[in-house]
């Protein structure tokens, strides 16, 4: 399958672990996920999941995102 991981600078030049995004967007834990794209303003996660045959576009508040920083950072 398909999904979005996400990794975050440590600040001495590495990168934290990949975290699974489809585990942490609400319903969407074990779909197939593609297509991140972030809006140029930085506030919405848009990205496809599949449904049957279908991508379906989904978008949701990148806010979530600071809590995984927070989390997988101290």
């Amino acid at each position: 399958g398909w999904t979005l991981l996400i990794s975050f600078a440590t600040g001495d030049g590495g990168w934290t672990p990949p975290v699974d995004l489809g585990d942490r967007i609400d319903g969407m834990e074990g779909r197939n996920l593609s297509g991140a794209s972030i809006t140029p303003d930085g506030r919405f996660l848009i990205f496809f999941a599949e449904e049957g045959q279908t991508a379906i576009p989904h978008w949701i508040d990148t806010s979530f995102i600071d809590n995984i920083r927070a989390e997988v950072l101290g």
